[in-house]
């Protein structure tokens, strides 16, 4: 009985011993501040981080975010953003901090500090950008190509015309091929070809006829072949519909253009600027009735005349309906190349255009797109005459910000181009074919996801 009774009393006190020293150990255990969420309110030009603590006890001094430019940290280079001092508890968890945006590459750490022998706890490193992301998709398979035109109806993208390699070593022959891209079936196939003469640099758009909001239609006109000085002002409508040829042909442009910008608004087609035969640059612009077909003239472009400009549709109200177009870039000299953009208002018949924003460089034969409310440049040739890979995003004017504003974004992911087809189906841009800096026509078809939210839940210790 003796025996039992002091087995009891060592096996409570030994008891005792190991939950005091898992309570000191679980009191004296750092609390930790893990990174929920990051998201990009591009309206605001804001970043907003997210936080909350774990593992929470009593004696936090502070908590929060460190923010590194994408380079090695430890240099001193960072911003440090807590809670308000406070000693004793901490009466939230919970940190939501936003930021303007200055730099389109972060490193962010999360940090506690206690008061507890000053003991301070750092997350690992993680970065991101705001660029969204680039997925190589399938290739062009109508050859190597530059100076192809593009259009979308329903979810497909339509690629054509443009030049790729030919018979002779020294030259690229024009083309009048047609294909299709699936952008559900990520497939291509071809469809009727085009039925007049082969060209490059031709214009293009597409419409809605039904006003179901969706492009049901095709089209394609002007262009060229420069080096036999041949300007086309034929112009065309595809419909796919049709049981028999797809293609019939519709009123002629004004004048011959090569080089020139299209896009539609609300069921009308806009064309404007552009070479014209005897090789001066145009600020002339039209619209385009489908029901009428006819084309109207519009107020002048207000930039300079320039060939090679580039350009992009938004919904600058969010309601799902494309309300104006951003008209800009190109070249203006032989050696002069623009970095100016204008905006396009259709409701406003008499004076349609105003400047916003300018480019952060100069190019031409870029390539445009765009994802919802927001406008992308990328590629082209910038001062220098060379082949670039930057991209930039647009986000359009508002009660903030007159002029809108551009930001820089990551670099295209593969081999610089310009003379790119661009276009952007159920919120992804793509790029398709180009032209390389050593000359030569690419066959590469990449897909661009512009989300403005990118998340973090899972956590490292």
């Amino acid at each position: 009985m003796r025996f039992f009774k002091v087995f009891i009393y060592v096996s409570l006190s030994l008891f005792t011993i190991m939950m005091t020293i898992s309570c000191s150990k679980k009191k004296n255990r750092l609390a930790k501040f893990k990174v929920d969420n990051v998201c990009i309110d591009s309206s605001e030009n804001k970043l907003t981080l997210i936080g909350s603590l774990i593992d929470t006890g009593t004696g936090i001094k502070d908590f929060g975010f460190i923010l590194y430019p994408k380079h090695t940290p430890g240099n001193k280079d960072f911003i440090r953003f807590g809670m308000p001092k406070r000693l004793g508890i901490i009466d939230t968890t919970l940190l939501i901090l936003k930021i303007p945006i200055e730099n389109n590459q972060l490193i962010v750490k999360s940090f506690v500090e206690t008061i507890e022998a000053q003991k301070y706890w750092e997350s690992p490193n993680f970065g991101f950008n705001f660029s969204g992301s680039w997925i190589s998709g399938r290739d062009f398979i109508g050859g190597e190509r530059m100076d192809a035109v593009g259009f979308v109806i329903g979810k497909n993208l339509y690629v054509g015309l443009g030049r790729g390699n030919g018979d002779a070593e020294e030259s690229f022959e024009n083309k009048r091929d047609f294909w299709v891209y699936d952008t559900q079936t990520t497939t291509w196939d071809a469809v009727e070809s085009f039925p007049a003469s082969h060209r490059s640099r031709a214009v293009s758009f597409s419409l809605d006829t039904d006003g179901d909001n969706i492009p049901d239609k095709g089209y394609v006109g002007g262009g060229g072949i420069l080096y036999e000085d041949t300007f086309f002002k034929d112009f065309w409508e595809f419909d796919p519909s049709r049981t028999e040829s797809k293609w019939k042909r519709k009123a002629d442009l004004e004048e011959p253009l090569f080089g020139a910008v299209g896009f539609s608004i609300q069921g009308k087609g806009y064309i404007g600027t552009g070479m014209l035969p005897n090789r001066t640059y145009t600020k002339k612009f039209w619209e385009y009735d489908c029901k009428r077909d006819t084309f109207t003239p519009l107020p002048d472009f207000l930039g300079e005349e320039r060939v090679h400009a580039a350009c992009f549709v938004l919904d600058t109200d969010s309601n799902g309906v494309v309300d104006k177009a951003y008209v800009g870039s190109g070249q203006i000299g032989k050696t002069q190349f623009a970095k100016d953009f204008w905006e396009f208002d259709y409701n406003k018949v008499d004076n349609p255009w105003k400047p916003v924003d300018t480019l952060m460089a100069c190019r031409f034969s870029a390539t445009g797109f765009s994802i919802e409310q927001y406008g992308y440049i990328c590629l082209g040739r910038g001062k220098n005459q060379k082949a670039q890979k930057g991209m930039y995003k647009f986000i359009a004017p508002n009660e903030k910000n007159k002029l809108g504003h551009w930001m820089e974004l990551t670099e295209f992911p593969s081999d610089a181009m310009y003379n790119s087809v661009g276009l952007s189906v159920a919120k992804k841009g793509y790029i398709i074919t180009g032209q390389l800096n050593d000359g030569d026509p690419s066959e590469q078809l990449w897909e661009y996801y512009g989300g403005e939210c990118i998340n973090y839940y899972k956590y490292c210790d």
